[in-house]
């Protein structure tokens, strides 16, 4: 059986309906705003290490992480939601890189229907601001990416990715102790910070 409408749809309220509806080559790059990032705010601390967190939270984000999960308002308004696979992230003097090793899938859920996306690629991008002002730029995108749902596979441009998880336009980042929350647009990503 052929993917069914109903994964069509998740990945709709992932704003990848066009990944999931059209053939790959009809699909433009990604070139809209991404998500807006919101984080947690930091923990204050009497102690010695409240310099540290002070100085952590000015340069909100920055270091290496680990996505644990986000979540994306696709054009229909639906939410969808993604969790687990094998995503880091780097920000470091202005510069990001998203990268995807689909050795674990990310598990997409809409409603009470689930797939399962591979990507192996990256992304890659600037930003300038801190904490609530942000402004990324993505750049360089490659890879690729399949969608499975029901034991069919669809095979995905990465630009279509790009859209969802790749970083672009005003957005916002809280850092919370490990954690960091970027918020893009109508998007939200979760991450940890790597040890």
């Amino acid at each position: 059986m052929p993917i069914t409408q109903r994964a069509v749809l998740l990945a709709a309220g992932l704003s990848l309906l066009a990944a999931c509806t059209a053939t790959p080559s009809a699909t433009a790059p990604a070139t809209s705003a991404g998500p807006a990032i919101t984080a947690p705010a930091a923990p204050s601390s009497a102690s010695p290490t409240a310099t540290t967190t002070t100085e952590a939270a000015a340069a909100c984000p920055s270091g290496e992480y680990t996505m644990t999960s986000f979540a994306a308002t696709g054009t229909n308004g639906a939410l969808g939601k993604g969790k687990g696979g094998d995503v880091s992230a780097e920000f470091e003097n202005g510069r990001y890189d998203i990268d995807f090793d689909d050795d674990e899938p990310i598990a997409l859920t809409l409603d009470d229907d689930t797939c399962e996306l591979l990507v192996d690629g990256s992304i890659e991008g600037t930003y300038t601001g801190t904490g609530e002002n942000l402004t990324f730029t993505r750049g360089r995108v490659e890879g690729t990416a399949k969608l499975r749902h029901q034991g069919e596979s669809r095979s995905l441009l990465i630009e279509q990715i790009a859209k969802v998880l790749g970083l672009s336009g005003k957005g916002s980042a809280t850092c919370a102790g490990d954690n960091l929350t970027l918020t893009v647009g109508k998007t939200t990503v979760e991450l940890v910070r790597d040890r």
